[in-house]
């Protein structure tokens, strides 16, 4: 007999539908109707205020429907759209004149939403004369953002304020300012990320390597991993573990019935463990992510693997994974008693907690595809994609608009690869077309999948993983070592680059797995690092 929130919609409209007294009541109560933030405003919400507006039909609605950022909370934009229609002899009033942001800012970002198609026909213009223009930083990965914004936080002399998609994405940085005693303010803190489900199995395997006879901590696991043990094996192998005092997987190697295959698979992921506790906080998570499968889980579960990026942040800070799950604790009781200090001219703040504000300074996380836009629709102007599809992508393009017309005076936006499809098109900058770059698959040679004109020539491509005489003699290929492997991919994060011993330095733009981004002197490769490794064609 409890009511929540959506109850008290539902029963407040039900009421109103089917009860002519109490309508009445109410119209008479209220006979001038205000709607403010009327883009925020859910479907149900506008049906009620439909039903008490209906007899005088004085209504007055203030909102903007390039702001409704809030889907999820049911927001109901389409209602501004309609207002016309719904309100006969209605007048709608714009409100074009944008006194915050300086003259530059104000264009670009009026240029980016013109490109959204559910909206009024609107142009906003500057009251302010322009100003600086907007900065592009682009890094060499994501990781170097947050030394960079820890630097930004330790000389801020005006109001500056961080503004993300996602609460997780600003943790990497939190994390670097606490270490460094730098202040800031964080706006609604979420502790989510903490309980998630990937960070929580990234601390049970971990764990597990420690207490190699938990049980527990073995069946939440175990299946997650390359264990490639049936449940039912792997409720025998903790019984035999527990009758025998032997570790769970010495058990399934020893006395477990289970098949030559799967009892070396098992071995593997004994050393696996093993060595992660002798390792690095980055070394190790590299080795659960890439060696041990949990990727791999993560895609056949369709699990999005967001999170691994920032732990892997926090583990390259650490000096083993032991320090790591100690550091995960830690910051979520940092973040949870973090006192809010008013004074504090740095600011973290999510672009749906930032909607409203306004800051001297502004800088914008993670804009690059995959992230901040999470999916991309090419050519969206022209596309003709179905209505909830091209929805939730201007949804996405309104946050990223709300995001940028926080800033007054300054706005930076990072990148750190071949850039963010929404930043390109706020600049005027012509989205790079992927397709004109050497996409190299390891021996084959072959471009990636994405199809390509038939004038197009693959001679013209740079095949890095070949060796100049590759047609004639293949080199010798040299046994790479998981270790091995684990300190070049390390190395790599850390400097953002790698030596070809043909074609020099080049500069890691991206990293998807074992395959590398790579530009050379303006262009710009695909090649799988394993295959360099043991052809000995980087340094």
């Amino acid at each position: 007999s409890l009511m929540d929130y959506d109850d008290q919609m539902v029963y407040a409209l039900t009421m109103l539908k089917v009860s002519p007294q109490i309508l009445e009541y109410f119209q008479e109560m209220y006979k001038y109707i205000c709607v403010d933030e009327a883009q925020d405003t859910s479907k149900i919400q506008h049906q009620i205020i439909a039903l008490l507006a209906s007899k005088y039909k004085k209504i007055f609605m203030v909102g903007d429907e390039d702001q409704s950022i809030y889907g999820f909370r049911a927001a109901y934009p389409e209602a501004l759209l309609s207002f016309e229609k719904n309100y006969k002899d209605a007048n709608v009033l714009l409100m074009e004149e944008n006194f915050r942001s300086n003259a530059k800012i104000v264009y670009a970002a009026d240029k980016f939403i013109q490109k959204n198609k559910f909206r009024h026909e609107k142009h906003m213009k500057a009251f302010r004369e322009s100003g600086t223009e907007i900065q592009k930083i682009h890094l060499k990965n994501r990781r170097a953002q947050y030394s960079y914004l820890a630097k930004v936080a330790e000389n801020t002399d005006v109001e500056t304020a961080v503004l993300y998609r996602d609460n997780e994405s600003i943790i990497p940085v939190v994390d670097l300012l606490e270490r460094k005693g730098i202040a800031y303010r964080i706006k609604n803190a979420d502790l989510t990320f903490f309980s998630h489900r990937v960070v929580m199995d990234i601390k049970n395997i971990i764990r597990f390597a420690m207490e190699p006879t938990n049980t527990e901590i073995f069946m939440q696991m175990f299946y997650k991993i390359n264990t490639y043990m049936s449940k039912a094996v792997a409720t025998q192998v903790c019984k035999i573990s527990q009758e025998r005092g032997i570790t769970i997987l010495d058990a399934a190697i020893d006395y477990g019935d289970v098949p030559a295959g799967t009892r070396k698979s098992i071995k593997s992921m004994q050393t696996h463990l093993k060595r992660m506790l002798e390792e690095s906080g980055g070394k190790a998570i590299y080795r659960i992510i890439h060696s041990m499968g949990y990727k791999e889980y993560l895609d056949r579960s369709n699990i999005k693997d967001s999170k691994l990026s920032i732990i892997q942040a926090i583990a390259y800070n650490e000096p083993s994974a032991l320090a790591l799950i100690n550091r995960l604790d830690e910051l979520a009781m940092l973040i949870k008693e973090k006192p809010y200090d008013n004074g504090c001219k740095f600011i973290l703040s999510t672009i749906h907690s930032s909607k409203g504000l306004e800051y001297d300074k502004v800088y914008i996380m993670d804009a690059v595809d995959g992230i901040f836009p999470e999916n991309v629709i090419a050519n969206y102007e022209n596309s003709k994609k179905k209505d909830d599809e091209a929805k939730e992508y201007e949804e996405e393009r309104r946050l990223y608009y709300v995001g940028v017309t926080r800033a007054k005076n300054e706005l930076c936006i990072f990148e750190f690869d071949d850039g963010s499809t929404f930043t390109n098109e706020l600049l005027g900058i012509e989205n790079k077309n992927s397709a004109n770059s050497s996409d190299i698959y390891g021996i084959t040679g072959i471009s990636s999948t994405r199809s390509m004109s038939k004038s197009s020539s693959y001679k013209n491509n740079i095949d890095l993983t070949k060796p100049t005489s590759y047609q004639k003699t293949e080199t010798k290929r040299k046994k790479i070592t998981e270790s091995e492997y684990a300190d070049k991919i390390e190395e790599i994060y850390l400097t953002g680059t790698v030596m070809h011993k043909k074609y020099g330095l080049g500069k890691v733009l991206k990293i998807s797995g074992d395959l590398l981004e790579i530009e050379f002197d303006g262009r710009v490769t695909k090649c799988k690092l394993k295959f360099m490794m043991e052809h000995s064609l980087i340094e």
